[in-house]
Formats: structure tokens, sequence, C-alpha cells
């Protein structure tokens, strides 16, 4: 019991008794009132009142004020055995006392409690359970013990041990309520039953397998996810009036944008069911709209539209069947999850149009009249050009009047769209045709920097795309935004349009640029991969993509697969034969000094594994390094790499004239790394192996070489794992930058200060590291060390800058 524990001050009862009573808390003060807090979870925060506020304050008897209270609402309440009994039918246990200090003389208790001591509390209805948080549910498993959680822990274990990525949704079903029903019966063995406790089984269960089950739900529905993708894609433009949505709800839609990104970031169920309760509340508490369920739907439907998450028919399947703790097929969470499912079948049914919009005037006409594919009035407008029935006040006139007449086929309005860019937004290839014949530029970019290829590339209107081709249309531009027609053929899903312009560059025997990124790092191969388009994807690797490449957020496109099938294919292409599992290492994590053969990939982990487990022949044997040499080395090691001492000189003689032992066929580089960037050299110093670092660095190991995606150098891990002879060592060599930083911006000397390791730090800052630099939280490392309150190692940076007569950096705190 005594493990339970919260913080008051986010507690929502506590709040609005701070809020809107302080004349209780006063009393409280005053007259050794106590306040009851029930614990986060067991009541509705939306629905707290006066009445329950009464409720939950004691007030002591005069003549037993330790065991006997009475509460405002006049209810006759005793303490036994930290168990609150009122009106001696029902009790309610204390969690943890508190006393609150207003200030050094003024405080008053509080008593965290189980639940409301008001007997309407006592069954918390199912409604009520839906708005709590995942952590909520959690909390209620911890206010028994840790017997329930120990032995639910050992079930998800053997769960989390099996292969379930390419099973089934029924049997992905089947297993993980097998899970759920286990616990169940763990739970009732225990003595706690209800509807909250198997809420709070399913989103504990949820918590802890959600990375295993997400994936292989992904991976069952992942051609539907891609399908859905490439709708919601190409309806990407679509605005409220498409939808015939009330302008009335455009702020709210706003607000909801944020609920529904958070939609595939949450983890559990009722996570994920709660984003979608705040949309349905956030839109039905409209102000001067009266909701329906058609404006529910419709506002649904912009939101999906409007959102950037890729695996939406996953997160629908993971809602729908894994809510094992629900024993109604009717209450509000089935209707949200339905409003969802109604919005994705209406998307998927490609009933939705957007509606051409130009301006009334001659050019707009114009453009309306490509829209509609009248080539009549298009072939009428371009022989006006030509002088035919041109009303001008005269030849050179330019009032507005006239130059609203004066169009021509190249002619451009508020956006900078042409006729081509019209004609090719809407699938005309025969106007198209038509205009390049009347002289229209085929390399005009509007506003955006889009040019007719990108528009015809974007619709997927290969007809169009391959006419622009053909009359010399640049197909590597790139738009305001980086992209090329690649990109966002890529991104829509369109395979055609990727097929033609490769093939047609291909033809030309022009050079194919697959890897061209856009202004966030992302190319072709990144928003294939996001949306899930294997055949896409699997053309551009034909052509050289590479996913080794990072975008903006240090993501390559392994990163950003949500499936297996994506991931697997990704590895082909690099020669790795063989699938994804869970205990391979990630693609994102290759870096390009990674060999491209399996065999070489295994020496590699081999001869790390080896490090690790302080094997020194074994490393040797696979660096292809003299055995004598390796013995020498542990007997009698050289001061450091460099030295030239005559005993140091004696070994180096020695071990140069001895007969080599006999080398692997095909030794490894000193400097190999495996598919996370790490070198021998990072391994030896993460675990301490002085002796092999000390041989690694003779052998020419590069001692800056940083890890893929932390960026870490061996440095950097020896001060992490407090390995000060490592330390030592590495700062000898001449070379060694002290001052490198990490991803989070950390150098060695940050990491020494957050380990509290006052020794390591003693020695970078005697080898004048540079104190001043800050990583990406702002911070100094003696800023770290001083709001860590590690003092020892405050007081070092003190000697340190006394010495130098520098005390600067130090008094800035």
């Amino acid at each position: 019991m005594n493990l339970y524990d919260e913080c008051l001050d986010h507690n929502p009862f506590f709040q609005f008794v701070q809020e809107n009573h302080g004349d209780i808390i006063q009393q409280s003060i005053e007259e050794d009132w106590i306040i009851c807090v029930p614990r986060i979870g067991s009541f509705d925060s939306r629905c707290v009142t006066n009445e329950d506020v009464y409720e939950n304050i004691l007030i002591p008897n005069a003549d037993l004020p330790v065991t006997h209270f009475s509460t405002l609402a006049k209810r006759e309440v005793c303490v036994c055995d930290k168990s609150i009994v009122v009106n001696g039918d029902y009790s309610v246990r204390i969690l943890f006392e508190e006393t609150y200090y207003v200030n050094k003389h003024q405080k008053y208790k509080l008593w965290c409690v189980e639940r409301p001591l008001n007997k309407r509390h006592l069954i918390v209805a199912n409604g009520d359970c839906c708005s709590w948080s995942a952590r909520d549910c959690i909390k209620l498993l911890w206010t028994k013990d840790r017997a329930i959680l120990s032995s639910v822990n050992k079930l998800i274990e053997c769960y989390l041990d099996e292969d379930l990525r390419f099973q089934s949704l029924e049997v992905l079903v089947q297993r993980t309520s097998g899970l759920f029903h286990q616990s169940v019966d763990v739970v009732a063995k225990q003595g706690r039953d209800g509807e909250n406790i198997c809420l709070a089984l399913e989103t504990y269960i949820q918590q802890c397998a959600h990375m295993k089950l997400l994936r292989a739900i992904c991976n069952c529905t992942a051609r539907y996810d891609a399908s859905l993708n490439k709708i919601i894609r190409n309806l990407n433009e679509v605005q409220i009036r498409d939808l015939d949505i009330n302008s009335m709800y455009a702020d709210c839609l706003s607000v909801a944008k944020r609920y529904i990104t958070n939609f595939s970031k949450v983890v559990t169920v009722l996570g994920k069911v709660e984003c979608l309760r705040k949309i349905f509340d956030l839109i039905s508490n409209q102000k001067g709209v009266c909701v329906t369920t058609d404006d529910l739907l419709k506002n649904f439907v912009l939101l999906i539209l409007k959102s950037n998450v890729s695996n939406w028919v996953a997160n629908l399947s993971y809602i729908t069947h894994f809510r094992f703790s629900s024993l109604s097929l009717k209450d509000e969470n089935s209707f949200l999850i339905t409003t969802l499912e109604a919005a994705i079948e209406y998307i998927k049914r490609g009933e939705i149009r957007v509606d051409c919009r130009f301006d009334e005037d001659n050019l707009g006409r114009y453009f309306m009249g490509i829209c509609e594919g009248d080539i009549c009035s298009v072939k009428k407008r371009c022989s006006h050009e030509k002088g035919e029935d041109m009303a001008l006040c005269h030849p050179l006139c330019t009032c507005d009047k006239c130059a609203r007449n004066a169009i021509d086929v190249n002619s451009c309005n508020e956006k900078g769209w042409t006729a081509l860019h019209v004609s090719c937004l809407h699938e005309r290839p025969h106007i198209v045709e038509y205009l390049l014949k009347s002289g229209a530029k085929v390399n005009v970019c509007d506003d955006l920097g889009l040019t007719p290829l990108h528009y015809a590339a974007l619709k997927g209107h290969q007809n169009a795309l391959l006419l622009l081709l053909h009359a010399d249309a640049t197909s590597d531009v790139q738009d305001s935004n980086g992209n090329t027609p690649l990109h966002l053929a890529a991104n829509n899903g369109h395979e055609s349009c990727v097929k033609a312009l490769l093939y047609f560059k291909e033809h030309k025997s022009c050079a194919i640029n697959a890897n061209i990124v856009n202004n966030i790092g992302d190319s072709p191969l990144h928003r294939s991969v996001k949306w899930g388009y294997l055949e896409i994807t699997s053309i551009l690797l034909q052509y050289g993509a590479d996913p080794n490449i990072s975008n903006k957020w240090n993501h390559t496109a392994f990163d950003i697969a949500h499936n297996d099938y994506l991931k697997n294919l990704l590895l082909k292409s690099l020669n790795v034969d063989k699938t994804v599992d869970g205990t391979t290492i990630e693609l994102n994590k290759i870096s390009p000094g990674v060999s491209e053969n399996l065999e070489q990939m295994k020496k590699i982990d081999l001869l790390l594994k080896s490090i690790k487990n302080n094997d020194l022949p074994l490393m040797c044997y696979y660096l292809g390094v003299p055995s004598l040499q390796a013995t020498n080395l542990n007997t009698n090691s050289s001061c450091h790499p460099l030295c030239t001492c005559d005993s140091c000189q004696m070994q180096y003689e020695n071990s140069s004239t001895a007969p080599p032992s006999t080398k692997t066929v095909a030794a490894l580089p000193v400097n190999a790394v495996n598919i996370e960037g790490f070198t021998p050299l990072h391994v030896a110093a993460k675990y301490g192996r002085l002796a092999m670092v000390r041989l690694l660095l003779d052998k020419g190991a590069l001692i800056n070489t940083k890890t893929r995606k932390e960026q870490l150098t061996a440095l950097h891990l020896a001060c992490q794992h407090h390995r000060i002879q490592v330390v030592r060592e590495l700062l000898k060599c001449g070379g060694c930058n002290a001052d490198m930083q990490d991803v989070k911006g950390n150098t060695p000397l940050h990491y020494a200060c957050l380990s509290n390791d006052g020794g390591i730090v003693e020695l970078l800052l005697s080898h004048d590291c540079d104190i001043s630099i800050k990583n990406s939280n702002n911070k100094t490392a003696l800023k770290e060390a001083h709001s860590k309150m590690f003092w020892n190692v405050v007081k070092l940076f003190k000697i340190n800058s006394n010495s130098n007569d520098n005390n600067g950096l130090f008094l800035s705190l």
C-alpha cells in the first residue's frame, strides 16, 4: 500500500478545493480539519461539485479527535487501520498522508484516499472509466501491492517472446485475448475484480506490448493502409467548403488537428479513444451550431485528410478488435470508434471532389473552360491572341479592362498558374498537347515554384507527364519546398508516373538521380516508404535510391517504415539476405562503412562480441594481428601508443623480429563498423578493455570516429561508463578531441558530470577541455553538475578555475 504515490498539486480535486474553497483551507489551518483528496482516476475530474468537497472534509470530534470525525456533509466517520469507515456502512482506504505548508507557520493535513467518501462513488460507471488516462489505470493496479503486476509481467514476457510479426489479425486477437484473460484470472485470485481492474489490466498490457502488437497489426493491414494513404494524399487540398462544412467549425478544427496528431502517438486503446472523445467534445460543444451526425462525420473526414497519420487502418483495427475489457458494444467508446470507421469508409468510396474555382473574369473563364475540357474555347482564345477580334481601347493600351482581356497562352492568375498548369492539374492531355504546339512555356513556375510537370506528377496524370517530358520539361526542377516531380509522384502513390519519370531518363541515357532531397532532407524513397507504397519503393531501389540517406531529423527510410514488408525490401537492397526480426539491428543505423556482404557483417559482429567478452586472442584473430603481439601486450604493455622509451622500444623490436603468426584469409579492418556505426575502439572503450584499446590505437584506430545515430566517440562511451583508465589512455593520443559533441550536444565532460565521476572530470579538466560548450539544453557541463547537485564535481571546477585564474564561468552560476 505504501508504494502508491502521486503529486497532489496535480490532482483535479485538490485544485478545485484550492481555487473555490479558500475558507475551508483556512479552517483546516486553524481547527485541524483534514482534507481527503481522492486519488487521480477514482472520480470524473470534469464533474467535481461543492457537495463532493463537503463530503471529503473531516472535522475532528472533540472527545476523540484522532479516530472520530464528522464531514461537512454531516456524516459520521471513524478511522481504523488506515481505513475511513463512513457511517459504519463502507470503508475507504487511506493511501498516504501529507502535510501541506502554506508558509513557515501555517499548515494543514491532506489524506490521499482510494476514492471519494461519497457513497455514489463506490461503483464507477463504465462511462466514467473512459475518461481515465493510461496512467490512472496503471496506478489502480498499484494501490494493492506488487503481487498483481509481478504475476502479469511474467505472462507478458511469455507473450513478447512469441513471433507474431506475420500472423493474421484473427490469430493476433486470439493470442492477445488469451493474455488478457489469463491476467484477469491472476487478478481474481488476488481478490481484485470489477470492470475498472479489467480496464487497468488491458491498458497495462497494451502499454507493455504495443510495439510488438502494433507492428504485427501494421503487417496485416499494410496493403489496405497504402491504398487508403493514396486516396488521402490525393485529397490533401480539400477545404471546409468542399465537404460542405459550416464555416463556424473552422476555429475548433484547428485545435482538433492537434488531437488527431496525438492519436497515432498514444499506444493504448484507452488513450486513442480519449483523443477521439476530445475531438467529439470540441465539435459538439461548438456555440451557435446545432451539431448533427452528418456534421460530426464530415469533420472527422476533414481531420483524417489533414492528418499526417500513415496507418489509419491499422489503428482502427487496433481500437476495434483489442478492447477486451468492454462489456457492452453500445457504449460511448463504440460510438466514437464507429464514427471514425464511418469517416474512413467515406474516404475510401472516393466520392470527395475538389471543385474548380477561378475569378469571374476572362482569364478565370478561360481556365474554367480548360477544367471542363473545352478545347474549342481554348483554341478560340489562342486565335484572339494572334490578333483576331481583340477589343482593346488602342493597340498599346494597358488599362485594367484591356489587361484583363489581353490573355495569351502564357497568361497567369494570382497563383501564378498558366493554362498549362491548369490542364496538367485537371488531366486534359489533348489541351496540353495543343498548348505545347501553341508555344506554352513548359518549365514556367507558379508562386510555389511548381511547374506543369510537378502538377502532372502530383495528380498522377501520366499522359500529360509524358507529353511534357517529350517537350523537354526539366524533370529534376525543385519547387519552393525542394520537391521534384519524382517526390510528388512517390508521395501520392502514382506508380505509373514514377515509372515514366525514371524510364524516360533511362531511355534518353540521362543520369538518374533518385536521391535528390527536399528542404527537410526527404528523398523520394522517404515519401514512398512513409505512406507504405511497396511497388514504388521497389522501383526506386532498382534505380539506385539509397536507404541510408538521413533527413533533417536524422531519419532514414528504415526509420519511418511502419511495416516489415517495407523493412525487408530495404534490407534486400543492401544485399542483406535476411528478414527483420526482433533482435536484428535496424537499418537506420547503417553507415557507409558497413560491408555490403552478409558474411562480412557477421564477422564484424563476432569481432565486437569478442571485445565485449574480453577475448583478446579472438579479437586478434579477426583483425589479423599476430598472437605473439597480443601476448606481449597483455604482459608488458607500452606506456602509451606513441611511447618511445627504452622498455617500449625493446618490446617493439622483439615483436617485430618474431615470426608472424598465420593471419586470417580476410582480416577485418581495424576501423570496421557495424550497423550502428560502432567500431572496435567504441566497444573496447565502453567495456573498459584497456589492453584492447592500446592494441587498436597501435593498429591505427581512428579515435574520433562517431557512431551513426547518437554521434558518440570512444571517449564519450568511456566517460559514460566510468572507464577512467581508458579515458586516460585516449587522452594520451595527440589526435584525441575531448570537445566533440554528440547528437544531444553533450561533450565527454558533460557525461562525466552527469555520471558524478569526479576522477574523470578532474582528468578531462587537466587536459584543458572546453568547459564553456553548451548542449542542446543550453547547459554547460558545470551547469549540469550544479542542477544535479553533484557538489564534489562542482568543487573540481572551482579548483580548476582558481588554478587558471579564470572565475568567469564559475561565477556565472
